[in-house]
C-alpha cells in the first residue's frame, strides 16, 4: 500500500464506523433488504455555481457505504457538522443582548464594523440520504425538510449504458479505466477500478465492473473524486429505523422541496453583544444533478 492510500485508510478507520451507524438509522428501504456494509468510500464533490454573476466552486464531502447489492450515499460526518452549527448558534444567542434582522444584504453589512466577520447559519451541505438497490435498480431518497419533516421518495434509476474505453489513470493508488455514459440529461466520464469489484459509485452511478473512484460531467459542472476508502474487516449492517415516520411524496415533489430549501440563506455577525442577521434570497444559483432526460 502506498503512503497516500495508507494515510486515508488510517483516517477512515478512526472516524467512519460511528458515522455509518448514525446515517444508516435514517434509511428506510421499501424492500426491507438488510445487508452488511463491506466497503466505504469518501468522495470530494465539487460543483460549479454562479454568485453575483461570477463563477464559484462549492466543495462538499460525501460518503458511500457499499454492500453487495445495496449502498447508502450520504454527507460525510453530517451529524458532527450539524451539532457544531447548532452549538455556535446557541452560544451566540446566549450572549446577545440585542438582535437586529434585515432582509437586504447591503443593509446587513452597513451595520457592521468588521465586514469580514460574517458567518452563515443556513445549512449549506447536502442533506439527503440515498439508499440505492442495484438489484431492483431503484433508489429511496430520504430528506429532513424544515417544514415537512422526514420525507421519502422512491424512484427507478434510469439505465446507465456504459462505453468502456482503453484510457487509464491512477486514483488513490488504484489503476482505473475510463468509461462514458449519458445519464439524467448529462454526459459523464468515469474512472473505475477492477481491483475493487463492486458495481457501485457515488450518487446514483453504478453498473461498471468495478468501483467508480472518479466521475465528472463533460461540461465540468460536477465532479466526484474518491479521497479515502476502507474495506471493513468487521462488516456493519445498514439497518432500518422503524421508529421514523416518513411522509412519502412523489419524486417530483421531493425535488421541489429540496430546491426550495436553497432559495434563502441566513447570514449573521456578532459585535458588541449585538447579533446581526440577514435573512435574504440566496445569491447562489445552482445547477441540478437531476436534469430532465
Amino acid at each position: 500500500m502506498n503512503q497516500f492510500k495508507a494515510k486515508y485508510v488510517i483516517f477512515l478507520i478512526g472516524l467512519c464506523s460511528s458515522i455509518l451507524v448514525a446515517n444508516a438509522s435514517s434509511i428506510n428501504p421499501d424492500n426491507n433488504q438488510h445487508e452488511n456494509t463491506i466497503f466505504q468510500v469518501v468522495y470530494e464533490v465539487s460543483q460549479k455555481a454562479i454568485k453575483n454573476q461570477e463563477s464559484i466552486e462549492i466543495i462538499d464531502t460525501m460518503a458511500l457505504y457499499c454492500g453487495k447489492n445495496v449502498s447508502l450515499y450520504s454527507t460525510w460526518n453530517k451529524e458532527a457538522k450539524y451539532d457544531a452549527l447548532q452549538a455556535t448558534k446557541e452560544n451566540i444567542l446566549s450572549k446577545s443582548k440585542q438582535k437586529v434582522t434585515t432582509y437586504a444584504y447591503e443593509s446587513f453589512v452597513s451595520n457592521l464594523n468588521d465586514k469580514n466577520n460574517i458567518g452563515v447559519w443556513t445549512i449549506n451541505w447536502e442533506m439527503e440520504d440515498i439508499f440505492k438497490n442495484r438489484i431492483s435498480n431503484s433508489a429511496t431518497f430520504i430528506y429532513n425538510d424544515k417544514d415537512e419533516g422526514w420525507i421519502k421518495a422512491v424512484e427507478n434509476i434510469p439505465i446507465q449504458n456504459w462505453d468502456i474505453q482503453s484510457d487509464t489513470m491512477t486514483v488513490l493508488g488504484y489503476k482505473c479505466q475510463k468509461a462514458t455514459t449519458a445519464f439524467w440529461g448529462r454526459n459523464y466520464n468515469a474512472w473505475f477500478t477492477l481491483d475493487i469489484p463492486l458495481h457501485d459509485g457515488p450518487w446514483l452511478f453504478s453498473g461498471l465492473p468495478g468501483l467508480i473512484l472518479r466521475i465528472q460531467d463533460t461540461e465540468g459542472i460536477f465532479q466526484f473524486t474518491a479521497v479515502g476508502l476502507e474495506q471493513l474487516m468487521t462488516p456493519m449492517t445498514l439497518a432500518v429505523d422503524e421508529s421514523v415516520s416518513y411522509k412519502t411524496v412523489t419524486f417530483k415533489k421531493y425535488l421541489a422541496l429540496k430546491k426550495n430549501r436553497r432559495k434563502s440563506v441566513q447570514y449573521y455577525s456578532y459585535e458588541n453583544n449585538v447579533l446581526y442577521i440577514a435573512d435574504i434570497y440566496n445569491p447562489i444559483q445552482f445547477e441540478s444533478l437531476y436534469e430532465e432526460n
